[in-house]
């Protein structure tokens, strides 16, 4: 146990926060219907427009008919969107383009339960994560509350953070379930790596870049991979996998933060003791990933702002960052992307149910 550990530890409490689960937020799933259900008076309203195809979503039963039509000057195309009685929103508006319709209907839907939705955002950085066919997006926190000196994240806006991971449900090209931790980071202990701790028990922080000490200076990707599996068995679990260096350099563009000392090197040789020790396997897995060539970002007071590549400046407002995030994976270049896999073992999963999770070490 590190020294620092030892001396404050034992007055102060870990908190593990992630958003509410009992926070309601609408689905957005799709599906085709044929046009035959549609009712004879609205058939009537489409004139002499091509009907081209038909979706709802599904748990609203909205519907979106997208329609083709020519005339004097040429033609082009709508979507005309309607309730779950075939009433047309008012006030009427035609969109152009699928999202604006999706965004839309989606905004009616969360507007209707809003009494029971939360208004401020449940997740962060669910840009930054790998797309694909999964779901339950979480982010984790790891505060220390009472620690002697405070520490300010430049991600959340909580103090005394340790860590945070990101976790995912997917199924992987197998069709088995994992839970995928999609990153895992101290800012903390990334600035002391950086610039170094002072002590908290002597020296002041005035004028100072470095970090306040805190525990697991070396052993906070151990921390990390302790929550991952205690994470993972109550979400119901036994294989967990864990993103290599090369995304996070992909995905952020340059080496930032060692990823692939992190990703590549710590976590997988505490994996690998970890394994050995409790019987678990762990061998490298493949994920089929959307890789989207358009790219998202929040503005404040308009929305999320949607940038396609090669369009110059060709940028569209989404209102919910739900839809935004299903244009990218729909219309992103499919690809399997590795990772590596840990499967809880028996043994491992009894004694975490048992006796949990330890600090340091494991048992």
């Amino acid at each position: 146990m590190l020294d620092i550990a030892a001396e404050g530890l034992s007055a102060c409490q870990f908190t593990l926060k992630t958003e509410r689960s009992t926070t309601y937020r609408p689905a957005l799933q799709s599906a085709a219907f044929s046009s035959e259900t549609i009712p004879q008076k609205v058939l009537d309203t489409f004139s002499d427009a091509e009907i081209v195809s038909c979706h709802k979503l599904v748990s609203f039963n909205y519907k979106v008919v997208r329609l083709k039509f020519a005339g004097m000057f040429g033609c082009g195309e709508n979507r005309v969107v309607f309730d779950e009685h075939w009433h047309r929103f008012k006030p009427y508006k035609d969109y152009i383009n699928a999202v604006d319709a999706i965004d839309f209907l989606y905004t009616v839907a969360a507007e209707r339960f809003s009494a029971y939705s939360s208004k401020s955002p449940h997740n962060y950085y669910e840009r930054y994560s790998l797309l694909g066919k999964n779901s339950s997006y979480k982010e984790w926190v790891v505060c220390l509350p009472d620690w002697a000196e405070t520490f300010e994240n430049s991600h959340f806006d909580l103090k005394n953070l340790v860590l945070h991971i990101r976790t995912s449900e997917w199924k992987d090209t197998k069709d088995q379930p994992l839970l995928l931790i999609d990153e895992i980071q101290s800012d903390w202990h990334a600035l002391g790596r950086d610039n170094g701790y002072y002590d908290i028990a002597t020296i002041s922080d005035e004028g100072s870049d470095a970090a306040p000490e805190a525990p697991f200076k070396k052993e906070w990707h151990e921390l990390g991979i302790k929550l991952a599996v205690w994470i993972a068995l109550q979400s119901g679990h036994r294989r967990v996998a864990f993103t290599a260096g090369n995304v996070h350099k992909s995905r952020y563009g340059r080496d930032l933060e060692g990823f692939h000392l992190l990703y590549d090197q710590l976590i997988p040789k505490a994996l690998a003791k970890l394994a050995a020790k409790f019987k678990c396997s762990l061998e490298p897995g493949l994920i089929l990933i959307s890789k989207p060539t358009d790219t998202i970002r929040f503005k404040s007071g308009t929305g999320w702002e949607l940038r396609k590549q090669g369009k110059g400046e060709d940028i569209q407002i989404i209102k919910n960052q739900v839809v935004a995030m299903r244009y990218l994976e729909s219309r992103g270049q499919k690809k399997s992307e590795e990772v590596l896999v840990f499967e809880i073992s028996l043994e491992l999963a009894d004694l975490v149910k048992s006796k949990g999770l330890p600090l340091f070490g494991w048992w």
